[in-house]
């Protein structure tokens, strides 16, 4: 059974069996850590982080009905990544490294501006780790490592899962997702993105916003370019008889490469700016 990422269905085979297309789980937390280091700081312990962040997802797969119509989701936490899930990579990681690892896989999910007991009960759990090992890390150099943290990986997964679902829909042309807007999905995150497809291949532009304490040096002027590879592939949904979790079962798999090109729009603004003034002088 291949481990997925996301999925689509395509319609019923039979009985609880459906045609389905999905991104590899691989491609999705390597296309995570390649955007992660080609962009922000920290990027070696982070990229480990993004690629343990979905562990639990194989085991948690689900048909479920939404707004009349069958989907796939992920039901369950990351609560399952533990600090030896980072302890045990074998790169040398420090206490506190590990301490942060863990706690920012572990929110990942469920951050957000209404989730303050499951960040304070991380805090404290990581805090524990800390002081069980004998390391001295002060509480607020704690939580603004993690808080960067969270915000490098949840700006990262937002940008490989709205590529991800754009492949999967198969659309031609995807909608805009522009975090400037009021019908944003996830509206905290700095950043807009649009998406057309030539061929196998993709173009996907990003534009960030902010961001400036965790960006790589060069990226706020300069912007930056790089590639994403996924396995997509065919096959076949089986919803497990009267657990409501599903498996998904492979026919084919292809390639589809995607290249993303990054823009701060501090830039395109002083782009604009010099623009409007040879416009002026001419």
């Amino acid at each position: 059974m291949a481990s997925v990422a996301r999925v689509v269905l395509r319609g019923r085979v039979s009985g609880e069996s459906y045609e389905a297309v999905a991104v590899a789980l691989d491609s999705h937390q390597e296309a995570v850590a390649e955007i992660v280091e080609k962009l922000f700081v920290d990027p070696e312990l982070l990229k480990s982080v993004a690629l343990v962040h979905d562990k639990f997802k194989p085991a948690t797969m689900r048909l479920e009905a939404r707004g009349g119509e069958q989907r796939v989701g992920f039901k369950g936490h990351p609560y399952m990544l533990s600090f030896t899930d980072f302890e045990n990579t074998g790169a040398g990681y420090s206490v506190a490294d590990v301490a942060v690892a863990t706690a920012i896989g572990r929110l990942h999910h469920f951050i957000n501006v209404r989730d303050v007991d499951s960040f304070v009960y991380t805090m404290a759990l990581a805090k524990s780790y800390l002081d069980s090992r004998g390391a001295h890390v002060k509480l607020s150099d704690l939580k603004k490592r993690v808080l960067h943290g969270l915000l490098i990986l949840h700006v990262a997964d937002m940008v490989a899962g709205f590529a991800e679902q754009a492949l999967l829909e198969n659309t031609g042309e995807a909608e805009l997702y522009d975090t400037e807007s009021l019908e944003a999905v996830e509206p905290h995150l700095p950043l807009s993105m649009t998406i057309s497809f030539a061929g196998d291949g993709a173009e996907l532009r990003v534009v960030l916003h902010g961001l400036s304490d965790v960006l790589r040096g060069g990226v706020l002027e300069n912007g930056a370019s790089f590639d994403l590879n996924y396995q997509v592939c065919k096959g076949t949904l089986h919803v497990l008889g009267g657990t409501g979790r599903a498996v998904f079962e492979p026919d084919s798999c292809t390639t589809r490469v995607i290249h993303v090109s990054v823009v701060h729009k501090r830039r395109l603004i002083n782009e604009k700016l010099i623009r409007g003034k040879t416009e002026l002088v001419m």
